[in-house]
């Protein structure tokens, strides 16, 4: 089975579609592995969405955008500028069509709820199906880090039970980790880990390449990192910015099935 892997597609559903078909992705036999944050930002999260959701091999992986996203719409937070920072409000205008810039939030998020929007069965299905991390023969895929320890100053470390780990807020705490943190303090499973959320220019300038902005335009320094020394990949190629930020993907092959955590 061919497994590939996308991240942080923030609502760039044609960056997303560029990125299969670069890899030669056939929805009838491969599975997609979404890391994450496919949402915001981006003025297409409707497109995304629906494509990941028609896909009939499909393994959904929580990024922070995505749980932040499901407090709103369940009701287990109040809007705030974080969200209008980080995009939220395209996620609900693409869900709803709304095209007034001044289009009430809470309004639009009541469309989604009560059916309005016609969207409701697509997302929700897409959180009742995500998961924190999966695990295959020799990778470990999640959206930023797995379950970890913080001591004084920047001192992590990896929590040896983090397959046993069933608590959401642990979870959710580590897919807002500092991955270049994490990186450095070398906090790694027994595997190979690929992530996204944490841009991979950036990894690589902290560790071991020079790489440029993407805004300088130069698509393949954002590209993805799949460094030995450092026992990672880093898939997120700043899908939003308009000159070089890209959607990248990554095929990795396996006979075995995944494991699924927390496991459904």
């Amino acid at each position: 089975m061919r497994y590939v892997f996308i991240s942080d597609v923030h609502g760039e559903y044609e960056k997303m579609l560029a990125a299969l078909e670069s890899v030669n992705f056939n929805k009838e036999t491969d599975t997609i592995v979404s890391l994450g944050d496919p949402f915001d930002r981006g003025f297409n999260s409707k497109e995304v969405l629906k494509y990941l959701m028609d896909c009939p091999h499909r393994i959904l992986v929580w990024g922070n955008h995505d749980r932040r996203l499901a407090d709103l719409l369940k009701g287990r937070d109040y809007f705030a500028y974080y969200d209008q920072a980080n995009g939220v409000v395209e996620t609900l205008r693409s869900f709803t069509g709304y095209k007034n810039i001044g289009a009430d939030i809470y309004g639009m998020i009541d469309d989604i709820n009560n059916g309005t929007a016609r969207i409701g069965s697509y997302i929700y299905g897409y959180f009742k199906e995500c998961v924190y991390a999966v695990e295959f023969e020799d990778l470990i895929a999640t959206h930023a880090w797995l379950p970890y320890w913080k001591g004084n100053g920047n001192e992590y470390r990896l929590l040896e039970n983090w397959r046993d780990i069933k608590a959401d807020d642990l979870w959710y705490d580590c897919s807002w980790g500092r991955s270049d943190l994490l990186n450095k303090c070398q906090a790694y499973p027994d595997k190979k880990l690929i992530i996204g959320h944490w841009h991979a220019w950036r990894l690589a300038e902290d560790n071991f390449e020079k790489r440029t902005h993407p805004r300088a335009n130069n698509p393949e320094k954002i590209g993805i990192i799949d460094c030995e020394t450092f026992e990672l990949i880093a898939i997120d190629g700043c899908a939003n910015y308009d000159l070089g930020g890209r959607v990248n993907a990554y095929v990795y092959e396996s006979d075995c099935e995944p494991i699924l955590y927390p496991a459904r």
